[in-house]
């Protein structure tokens, strides 16, 4: 049996078909995807059995075309010429190809992003793959898993937990979290740093199988600083050889805090009261107010702040925090994010290094 056909349309659904001069059914089964591509923007992708039942679609239609193809395999002298072939392989793939792709980023509704760091442990892991459905910065509410340009970057992305919306008032509070005055709720999944008193040393192996992965030793103290949840917390307490669990109110101050003025003295546990600001909210550049605002104005909305004047804000701004809070570098660092780098929602993990998170709605 030649297999030939097979393999084109393997290469390129729909040219074994070609090959084999079935022309029509060939452009079928080339623009069959394509439409179910189009389904992305009716929701297919908002769930994660959506996306799997892409890919079943997707694949199903794959090996129908490759079948066809070998079923239905003839001599080259009796097809469509080799080279006509290979001309419309190359022209698929180095123009049309490259171009569909650029095309579907820009219109598409859903985008897949990676996780390359710790700053969202345990919402979000090292090695996770992401769905996000685009959203302007209007459908984002408080607590939503966002995804959005990197301030002052075009090109970098960043993940993090929107705290805080544009109006709001944040405060930070021996690391507890208010806005509005109202206590943050904590999730399960956030992160702390926790103090590990022990009368020897533990075997990494026993702190991975809980699931955490950054510790660090103090040989002085015979301890260990550990950043995990509270219920892991209590997993270690029972291990053999521990001693003590205790939470760390370990706190950083100095420069790198946003908004970078020694005078306000806010540090990672200690900041605030901030007000988020809001398109239309127009505040008095006062010593106060011209240490918080001046640098966002300046670097955000094309104007120069002025002491002991009044401005009106252009744009809406947010607060972004990751819920590694001891080890995450979010809005208490890098500042406000304004609307317009915004880029959406995450919504489900649908890869990962580990497999058991496959699957998992991002909350």
């Amino acid at each position: 049996m030649n297999i030939l056909s097979g393999f084109l349309s393997l290469l390129l659904t729909g040219l074994g078909q070609i090959r084999n001069g079935s022309i029509k059914k060939g452009v079928v089964f080339m623009v069959v995807p394509l439409v179910i591509v189009g389904l992305f923007q009716f929701g297919l992708l908002s769930s994660f059995k959506g996306f799997v039942a892409f890919l079943i679609i997707a694949l199903f239609w794959k090996i129908a075309s490759i079948v066809d193809s070998i079923l239905n395999d003839v001599h080259e002298q009796k097809g469509v010429k080799s080279w006509i072939l290979a001309i419309i392989l190359i022209a698929y793939y180095a123009v049309p190809f490259s171009f569909a792709v650029k095309a579907y980023r820009s219109l598409s509704s859903y985008a897949s992003f990676s996780i390359p760091t710790t700053s969202m442990q345990s919402t979000l892991m090292l090695g996770d793959y992401v769905m996000s459905k685009k959203l302007k910065s209007e459908g984002i509410e408080r607590g939503d898993v966002v995804v959005f340009l990197y301030p002052g970057d075009n090109e970098t992305f960043y993940v993090k937990r929107s705290v805080a919306l544009p109006g709001d008032t944040l405060e930070i509070n021996q690391g507890k979290v208010y806005v509005n005055s109202v206590l943050e709720k904590e999730l399960p999944s956030y992160q702390k740093e926790f103090n590990v008193s022990v009368g020897n040393t533990l075997n990494p192996k026993v702190l991975n199988s809980i699931g955490i992965t950054e510790f660090g030793y103090n040989q002085y103290q015979s301890s260990y600083s550990i950043f995990c949840t509270t219920e892991q917390a209590k997993k270690v307490k029972a291990i053999k050889g521990v001693n003590a669990v205790e939470k760390a109110n370990s706190d950083i101050a100095g420069p790198e805090i946003y908004p970078y003025n020694s005078d306000l003295e806010w540090t990672t546990d200690f900041y605030g009261p901030f007000v988020i600001p809001k398109k239309g909210m127009t505040v008095f550049l006062d010593t106060l107010n011209y240490a918080l605002y001046s640098g966002l104005i300046e670097t955000h909305e094309s104007d120069i702040a002025k002491r002991n004047s009044t401005y009106t804000f252009k744009n809406d701004y947010f607060f972004m925090m990751g819920d590694n809070r001891k080890r995450s570098a979010d809005s208490r660092y890098f500042g406000l994010v304004p609307a317009q780098n915004i880029a959406g929602k995450m919504l489900y993990v649908f890869w990962s290094k580990d497999k058991s998170r496959i699957g998992l709605s991002i909350n």
